[in-house]
């Protein structure tokens, strides 16, 4: 018995530490060669309101644009930090979506008479908070990029984080309109 368990931990460790070179002869060659092949994100919610489809649809083309401009680099580790940050961006749209319908969707004659939905809009503005803190974390990433990428990259970079930067701020104006939108019994709510 111990030494199929000897066996089976040994070929465990042999193909863990094959896996392990594996990958590090990758990212080294990626260094090498310049290009780190990252797959795109897909922004799984479509959504069904206009602002929200509109949102989304802009926000899906910036997350390709990043995962292109990732294979551009030549250094892994910045390009795996865009990555992973715009990976999350992604998983926080899905979020935006399925809350922005909800908000933008809201029957009107209900809207008229209740108003808009004061928490779904708390809970889409605070996702939209973590949204801006990932943008800035892309934009610390950009003074590395300034540093170890060449000028025409970084120009690249910069307009890629104003795109989602002006994406959110629309987002964000079309919400505070609809949360300040006119409602007959509104004021007994609060």
């Amino acid at each position: 018995m111990k030494s199929v368990l000897f066996k089976l931990s040994g070929a465990i460790f042999s193909l863990l530490l094959i896996t392990a070179v594996f990958f590090a002869s990758t990212a080294y060659a990626a260094d090498a060669a310049g290009a780190v092949p990252f797959p795109k994100r897909m922004i799984t919610y479509k959504g069904t309101t206009a602002p929200i489809k509109a949102y989304l649809a802009s926000e899906q083309a910036s997350a390709d644009k990043f995962a292109d401009f990732s294979a551009k680099l030549t250094k892994s580790s910045e390009a795996l930090r865009i990555y992973i940050t715009t990976e999350n961006l992604v998983n926080g749209d899905n979020e935006i979506g399925k809350s922005g319908d909800q908000i933008f969707g809201r029957n009107k004659i209900k809207k008229f008479f209740i108003g808009p939905d004061k928490k779904k809009i708390k809970e889409l503005q605070t996702t939209l908070n973590l949204g801006r803190n990932r943008i800035n974390q892309l934009t610390i990433i950009k003074s590395q990029i300034e540093k170890n990428q060449t000028p025409e990259l970084a120009t690249e970079y910069s307009t890629l984080i104003d795109e989602i930067t002006a994406n959110n701020s629309t987002l964000t104006d079309a919400i505070d309109k609809e949360s300040k939108s006119f409602s007959l019994f509104g004021w007994a709510i609060k």
